[in-house]
């Protein structure tokens, strides 16, 4: 652009008083001419003036004001822009672009991208309205106004500190919920997790929309243990293990509403379980996502009562060996693992010492399987020595996860008891 200096050089013009105009006699005869000269000298002024002003203005919009909203959530409605200039410098340059910035966490710099600002050259105040989907990530933005043909080098050259503007996009809020919170455990209820973002209103382009960059979370059901207050040990720094996490499902942008059904056999055990987001594995931590990231839902499981447990018999012995053996008998809930669940066999030895309750040490004999469908087993009568007191049957679930848990024991004499 031309200096100032510049531009009244190119044009300097000598203005002195009108020729043709005597202030002698004839003074009547060349008031005509006089009044000409006049106009002339004020016309010449006029040219000067608009010229050096469009010395002043050319290249770029030199006064104005960018006026934002106080707060805007990610992925809400459109974004509603004002921008405050002079129609008069308006009508002297070029296209405008609205420059859109977005600083990406940590030190990963900034993306960039620019709409048309149709300028109303009729008003003081131009209305911009910027589609949602230019701001699908919370964090620190900035809106500058730029030239058009501004050159690589002045790209985003602002002609107003008022025209470029920070703008702090929130994340909406999110909603997370496990219906019903409690259950037994292996549930015959369907168990469905719930995420909402109630304040996504973005419709995004029907076309592009897997170049979008959309933000990428991970929905993760985990199981967190006996104590309500273990939920809340798993973060970035210390997360769950492999074993915990039972479910995990990948949320690309942000929807409004998602239901999922979870499976029974992931509610294997007695305790609390959390619903939570996760950002991207590998992905540097976003400070603007906390808010998102401390979501949490609970539920709590109970032992289901649809387990029961006997041993078919009041004694040990005697056992006939040409028979099937000690049996027991046993009912679980429909959703168990198949093959995973088992029954074992611990025999009671008393310590050989004088007492009036000598200690009493519990050895493990044998274990079989149980197959679903399956609510009898046999164990042959070799198995068993009169040495112990007592034989203890226990029925020992397993979760998902590889844990088990003694859900039943029911204990028989080795030897009948007197009286029986």
């Amino acid at each position: 652009m031309r200096s100032v200096a510049e531009a009244t050089a190119s044009m300097q013009i000598t203005v002195g008083q009108p020729t043709g105009c005597s202030l002698g006699a004839g003074r009547t005869r060349w008031a005509y001419g006089c009044t000409s000269g006049k106009f002339l000298y004020i016309n010449i002024l006029l040219v000067l003036l608009l010229l050096l002003h469009n010395a002043l203005f050319v290249g770029g919009l030199r006064k104005g004001k960018l006026v934002l909203p106080s707060s805007y959530t990610a992925l809400g409605d459109d974004l509603d822009v004002q921008l405050h200039a002079d129609p008069l410098e308006l009508a002297t340059v070029d296209r405008l672009k609205l420059e859109i910035s977005r600083h990406l966490p940590g030190a990963a710099g900034t993306v960039a991208t620019t709409l048309d600002i149709r300028v109303d050259v009729n008003h003081n105040v131009t209305q911009i309205k910027v589609p949602c989907y230019h701001f699908l990530h919370g964090g620190h933005y900035e809106l500058a106004v730029l030239e058009e043909n501004a050159s690589h080098s002045r790209l985003g050259q602002v002609m107003d500190e008022r025209l470029r503007q920070p703008l702090e996009v929130g994340w909406p809020s999110v909603r997370l919920a496990i219906v019903p919170n409690r259950t037994d455990t292996y549930p015959e209820l369907k168990i469905q997790g719930l995420l909402e973002f109630r304040d996504v209103r973005c419709q995004l382009p029907t076309q592009g929309v897997d170049s979008l960059d959309l933000p990428e979370l991970w929905l993760e059901l985990f199981y967190c243990g006996k104590s309500v207050d273990s939920c809340s040990h798993g973060n970035s720094s210390q997360p769950f293990s492999r074993a915990q996490v039972l479910y995990t499902e990948q949320v690309r942008g942000l929807p409004p509403s998602r239901v999922v059904d979870f499976r029974c056999d992931l509610f294997g055990l007695a305790g609390f379980y959390g619903l939570h987001l996760k950002s991207r594995t590998g992905e540097p931590d976003d400070p603007s996502l906390a808010p998102l990231l401390q979501a949490r839902a609970l539920l709590q499981a109970d032992w289901s009562k649809q387990y029961v447990f006997t041993v078919h018999t009041r004694s040990i012995f005697p056992c006939d060996p040409h028979g099937s053996g000690i049996r027991v008998l046993f009912q679980y809930p429909a959703c168990i693992l198949n093959q995973a669940d088992r029954v074992r066999v611990y025999a009671k030895l008393r310590a050989d010492v004088l007492s009036l309750a000598p200690p009493t040490s519990l050895h493990y004999i044998a274990e079989q399987r149980v197959s679903k469908g399956q609510h009898s087993l046999y164990f042959e009568c070799d198995l068993f020595y009169e040495k112990f007191v007592e034989y203890c049957f226990v029925y020992v679930s397993q979760a998902i996860s590889g844990a088990v848990a003694d859900i039943r024991m029911d204990c028989v004499p080795t030897l009948p008891v007197s009286g029986e």
